[in-house]
């Protein structure tokens, strides 16, 4: 499996989220918000900007700004998805 968006493009999973065919529970309210929020796949740059998937902004952000932390929560997001892929690999295709 390589890390870029090719990977997804030729996949069932992302033709059903790119058709809206998926079946993804609604979007819903956070807690102490009104308005909903969808559910998303958190991806790399690699895959295009859909309204359930988040990507972080390119380039360099100056700390503490919104972008910068956006980028940074997404980054961790994304790094306990890799740890889990390696746990699955290791456990599960030994």
């Amino acid at each position: 499996m390589t890390p870029d968006g090719g990977v997804m493009v030729d996949h069932c999973l992302s033709e059903k989220l790119y058709d809206g065919t998926l079946n993804l529970l609604p979007p819903k309210a956070l807690s102490g918000q009104e308005n909903p929020t969808p559910y998303v796949f958190v991806r790399n740059d690699a895959f295009p900007l859909k309204e359930n998937m988040m990507k972080p902004f390119p380039g360099t952000h100056v700390e503490g700004s919104l972008k910068g932390t956006y980028t940074y929560r997404l980054s961790k997001a994304h790094v306990l998805w890799n740890i889990h892929l390696v746990l699955w690999h290791l456990f599960f295709t030994s």
